[in-house]
């Protein structure tokens, strides 16, 4: 009992010197005051601390009293002993005898709370977040209703980003009966970085309903509306905010962001200009109201945007991008083709430069280039279903018809119902000569969207090449009816009928196709050969002579019509045209068959 005794004196003597020391230091206050600086747009505003801290040379005490491994984890925190923070060592900075002689009481007395709390206010104040934690825990396990243990060891934790703990401190706050609007600030603030977003919003409601003038935590919470999408209440915050704090740029910035997302680009125009206005080097604004003027089509105003941005931030992320962008929609592809190849310089896995670079290409018509780059973003990004659909298309241009086949394949693999790469690798396979394989990719395309004409179109005339003319005509005959003024389809109908030997039906479609186009050589081409096939000569002269007229097939064309000539008793015409068959034509065999013809006349040509 003499030696308890004995040392609880000597705790209280240590205890006692301690707070001597203390009264010999000016301390200075060090509260702060809210947020008088323009207010940030990126991120909440921090909460003041709840006490008025004080400033008690924290180097010298970490240099002189104890070291604290800064990077040690939060499970591996060091024990407040002795040895560690050094009792023995005297030193003349009377705060640090001060935390010397707190840690001597404390260690001849483990429950003196008074020391305890003294020394874990110190720590706290140093800065030396993981061991003040270490004794306001010790407090609280002495006194469950300790407050001002909760409210400190709520801000260390805080401080050291350990946000669920600080949550549950604040809430033990207030369980105790002490409300107040800083601590539905932290608390709210806490739940904000947990991304606990209507928590948090509610408790700086109850922050704002004690302080409505609050712009920090008006602002904070309008911040929160704002990633939770409801951008009503967000714009009523951020406006409120700005009835406070006027020349506040972010907040402007803010509301031009929320009217992108609303698809208003004009307002958010008038919004970031009013940011640019309060600050005219901020190249956040400039960029996104770039990106508005792109939406309204306003292409010039946003080249002069994204080119602010690059005087001003160069290494902007995606300013290059966006400035190829623009200089792509008023046709400016050589400089457009630069601006990509900057963005491609700053990061060469930006697959949407390599991408874009590849459109650009694409529209000065170097189809390989644009193929290079398109293949390039495909080796960065295997999925990148946009990138494979251009590379096909390039490919098809450069007649790399297999190429074009896979690549649509590997884009089909992505999103296989999509009906016009169905339709895209239908004409690569007809192509390739695989009819068979056309046909089944129209099919499919018929089947994802019936309204796709073409598909029709393409699947008869891969039926036309398998010799299924009747499967031909009927698809051609659904083209006709659903858009009647379909040239091509009238055509090649034509041509079925004519190659089934059914002569009237061949000459009305190829008299329709004229009527539709009265230059559509071929129309009268074959029409001409189908009135041959049954001796109708006066308008298979006709024909032909509109055929050559129209610089059609001229070689067939002068040799059927002398053919014709002949057959009407007009042997010194068709001389004439069998001599023209050896002037324009250079088909070998027609070439020799001619010559034969002219030899039968005496004719040795």
């Amino acid at each position: 009992m003499f030696v308890i005794q004995r040392d609880l004196d000597h705790a209280e003597a240590l205890y006692n010197r301690a707070l001597s020391y203390l009264t010999i230091v000016d301390l200075i206050t060090q509260a702060q005051e809210g947020s008088e600086k323009p207010l940030e747009y990126d991120t909440i505003v921090e909460p003041p601390p709840l006490l008025n801290l004080t400033d008690i040379l924290a180097t010298d005490l970490q240099e002189q009293v104890f070291t604290l491994d800064e990077e040690a984890a939060d499970d591996e925190l060091p024990e407040l002993t002795g040895e560690q923070v050094g009792i023995n060592q005297r030193v003349e900075n009377p705060l640090a005898q001060s935390i010397n002689d707190l840690n001597r009481a404390v260690e001849a007395q483990p429950d003196f709370a008074e020391a305890i709390y003294t020394r874990a206010y110190l720590l706290f104040n140093s800065g030396n977040f993981h061991l003040a934690i270490v004794d306001l825990s010790r407090l609280i396990e002495l006194d469950h209703e300790i407050e001002i243990a909760y409210s400190l060891r709520a801000q260390a934790s805080y401080a050291l980003r350990k946000y669920p703990d600080a949550a549950a401190d604040f809430s033990s706050l207030l369980e105790l009966g002490e409300e107040s609007l800083e601590i539905f600030f932290y608390r709210g603030s806490s739940y904000f970085h947990l991304e606990e977003y209507e928590k948090a919003i509610e408790d700086w409601t109850q922050a704002i309903d004690l302080d409505p003038e609050n712009s920090d935590i008006l602002l904070n919470r309008a911040f929160a509306y704002q990633i939770l999408e409801d951008y009503r209440n967000a714009i009523i915050d951020y406006h409120a905010v700005i009835e406070i704090v006027p020349e506040s740029p972010g907040i402007y910035k803010n509301l031009g962001d929320i009217y992108m997302q609303l698809e208003l680009y004009k307002s958010a125009v008038d919004y970031y200009s009013q940011a640019i206005e309060y600050e005219p080097e901020n190249e956040v604004a400039y960029f996104n109201r770039g990106i508005a003027h792109l939406e309204l089509e306003d292409y010039e105003s946003a080249i002069a945007d994204f080119e602010k941005v690059v005087s001003l931030a160069p290494e902007t992320k995606g300013i290059y991008n966006r400035l190829g962008d623009a200089r792509f929609m008023v046709e400016q592809f050589q400089q457009a083709v630069s601006e990509y190849l900057l963005a491609i310089e700053q990061n060469p896995e930006d697959i949407i430069a390599l991408y874009n670079l590849g459109r650009t290409y694409a529209n000065l018509e170097e189809f390989a280039d644009a193929k290079l780059y398109f293949d390039q973003a495909i080796d960065i990004e295997s999925e990148f279903p946009e990138a494979l659909m251009a590379s096909a298309e390039m490919a098809f241009r450069l007649g790399e018809f297999q190429t074009a086949v896979d690549r649509y394949s590997d884009y089909l693999e992505l999103e296989p119902g999509n009906d016009q790469i169905f339709y895209n690798r239908g004409l690569a396979f007809y192509s390739l000569g695989e009819f068979g394989r056309a046909i089944v990719d129209q099919t499919r395309a018929i089947e994802f969207n019936s309204e796709l004409l073409d598909a029709y179109y393409q699947r008869g005339l891969s039926y036309f090449q398998e010799e299924q003319y009747l499967s031909a005509i009927e698809d051609w005959a659904h083209v006709i009816e659903e858009y009647p003024e379909y040239v091509q389809a009238y055509y090649s109908t034509g041509l079925a009928y004519f190659f089934l030997e059914e002569a009237e039906s061949a000459i009305e479609f190829f008299t329709k196709v004229i009527e539709l186009d009265p230059e559509y050589g071929y129309a009268y081409y074959f029409r001409a050969n189908v009135l041959m096939s049954i001796q109708e000569f006066d308008r298979t002269l006709d024909d032909y002579t509109m055929a050559i007229n129209l610089e059609t097939e001229l070689g067939h064309s002068y040799y059927n019509r002398g053919v014709a000539h002949l057959q009407r008793g007009y042997q010194t015409k068709a001389i004439e045209d069998f001599k023209m068959v050896l002037e324009v034509s250079e088909d070998p065999e027609l070439i020799a068959q001619t010559k034969e013809v002219l030899k039968g006349f005496g004719i040795n040509p």
